[in-house]
């Protein structure tokens, strides 16, 4: 008598997808200039991941071992800031963009594994505020800001989050600065050519074509 083969149900077998129940946040402020943080929203917590510059610039960037001197504020110390979610300025004259995916809390950990990592070599700076750490890399206005560590981040829970971005790079968008246009404009190039590294082009790309379509978007939320 041939064995008999139990019927296989495949709906059983099936991997269920873990739960979407974490928030990862990319707010773009307008203050003139534009600033990127990134929020995590979770069961049990939420955190505002708020990165800038502080402190005398030394008005250098440095690319390959070379330094250029671009008379402006382009490096400082790296500060960042580990603050409440709903933090807000409080100033109804600037702009808060709030692009939000939905990802898994096991997605949220790595991006809090990231910024573990740095606060591990950070130096605290409760002179300025609590929970307040002045990182061991600069903050550096073409290679290394708010716009770029924000993105940083994020790609640890959503890797393509940026792709193709690059095309919507528009050195017209950089901030107004006392130094002769020509100069900021080759430097950036040469600088950071192929990576969005500007909160207003960030916005564009986000708001045009994204790689990885936020669940939602709101202004002055």
């Amino acid at each position: 008598m041939p064995a008999i083969t139990q019927p296989r149900c495949l709906t059983c077998h099936a991997r269920e997808e873990p739960p979407r129940d974490a928030e990862l946040h990319l707010i773009v402020f307008t203050y003139g200039y534009y600033h990127t943080a990134l929020r995590l929203k979770t069961a049990t917590e939420d955190v505002l991941y708020n990165f800038g510059g502080y402190d005398k610039a030394t008005g250098q960037s440095s690319i390959c071992g070379m330094e250029v001197n671009l008379h402006f504020e382009a490096q400082r110390q790296g500060i960042l800031y580990v603050q409440s979610g709903n933090a807000s300025d409080g100033d109804p004259e600037h702009t808060k963009t709030d692009f939000m995916w939905k990802i898994t809390e096991a997605q949220a950990q790595k991006v809090h594994d990231f910024y573990a990592s740095l606060i591990a070599s950070a130096k605290a700076r409760t002179d300025l505020a609590p929970n307040c750490w002045q990182l061991a890399r600069d903050y550096d206005l073409l290679t290394y800001n708010c716009t770029i560590q924000s993105v940083d981040a994020a790609k640890h829970a959503l890797p393509n989050i940026d792709a193709g971005s690059a095309s919507f790079i528009n050195m017209d968008h950089l901030p107004p600065l006392p130094v002769d246009p020509t100069v900021e404009r080759v430097a950036a190039e040469i600088f950071n050519p192929h990576r969005i590294f500007n909160g207003r082009d960030l916005v564009d790309y986000l708001q045009t074509k994204p790689a990885v379509p936020p669940d939602r978007v709101q202004v002055n939320p």
